[in-house]
């Protein structure tokens, strides 16, 4: 199911390239909400999700070998799964891009998108 996710996200990259700007962003959620989430990669977080239960299987199958070091590699591994989810920016642009929308003067737009470019380089950065 992973590597399903990995060809598909791989596919609608190829066919719909992620936007380069903040409002490119916030016109692709207004004209099509799915894939601006997809293109802020929706998709690895389901990816994330999934890899739980991966490593819960191995530490279930793995915990009699090493107990201890089984606990310590599980609880690296959520801890990077957590650390992607507070990282992730995707419900974050959704939100912003609603804002844009509904925004009626040219000064809260260009703070909109300052916020935008704040985020998208908070992304390229980490």
């Amino acid at each position: 199911m992973i590597v399903i996710l990995i060809l598909v996200q791989i596919f609608i990259f190829g066919m719909y390239p992620p936007p380069s700007s903040p409002k490119e962003y916030f016109e692709l959620f207004n004209e099509n909400w799915i894939l601006g989430l997809l293109s802020l990669d929706l998709l690895y977080i389901v990816n994330n999700t999934l890899i739980i239960f991966v490593y819960l299987g191995l530490f279930a199958a793995l915990k009699r070998t090493s107990t201890e070091y089984m606990t310590i590699a599980l609880a690296i591994g959520f801890i990077g799964i957590a650390t992607y989810y507070s990282t992730t920016i995707i419900f974050e642009m959704k939100a912003l891009s609603q804002q844009y929308m509904e925004a009626t003067s040219t000064e809260i737009k260009e703070q909109i998108i300052s916020s935008g470019n704040l985020l998208l380089l908070s992304l390229i950065n980490s």
